[in-house]
């Protein structure tokens, strides 16, 4: 039976259970849970595991994307299951909103982007450049993703950027991301 906490738009939630602290998996942009099973299946030893299919997706309710949206979502499923300070751990558009979403909560342990890394989002991340012509070009990279996709972007927003003082920079290098919060 659905809980009334996940009934706008409906998400389909799956909680593999698992003893530990509790891990959310979160899927790529077209994919829905299952292709998360065999993963969480590992982990489950370890870790109380939960498979959401995000907004849209799988079988989960048709809704507009926005991250804000997505961003919601989480915090429904989060309340809605009681976990406990979740990390969370995502693929491509998952890994994107599973950093996002450790900006965003100052009590969440740690969050990995397997790919989709965050694109640079300050000027301070494009080493080399002029620091007013960075920013210049950051802003058009952000204009032509909105006029393109219509969405927002798949960074942080200036005022939810992280600083240096409360987060390590997300630079631009490739490979698995690993995000924590500020201790404390």
């Amino acid at each position: 039976m659905p809980r009334a906490e996940l009934l706008d738009p409906p998400l389909a939630v799956r909680d593999l259970g698992g003893d530990g602290p509790s891990l959310v998996l979160l899927h790529g942009a077209g994919g829905d849970a299952t292709g998360l099973l065999p993963f969480a299946e590992l982990l489950r030893p370890a870790y109380r595991i939960v498979l959401p299919d995000l907004r849209g997706h799988g079988r989960s309710g048709a809704a507009r994307w926005s991250w804000s949206g997505a961003l919601h979502d989480l915090a429904r499923i989060v309340s809605a299951l009681r976990l406990d300070r979740p990390a969370v751990v995502g693929v491509s558009l998952g890994g994107l909103l599973a950093a996002r979403w450790a900006a965003r909560e100052p009590s969440c342990p740690g969050a990995v982007s397997l790919d989709g890394l965050p694109v640079p989002s300050r000027p301070d991340q494009l080493a080399g450049l002029d620091p007013d012509r960075a920013a210049a070009e950051l802003a058009r990279l952000e204009a032509l993703f909105v006029g393109h996709t219509g969405l927002d972007p798949p960074w942080p927003a200036p005022a939810d950027r992280p600083t240096r003082a409360r987060r390590p920079p997300w630079g631009a290098a490739c490979g698995p991301a690993v995000l924590r919060p500020p201790a404390g």
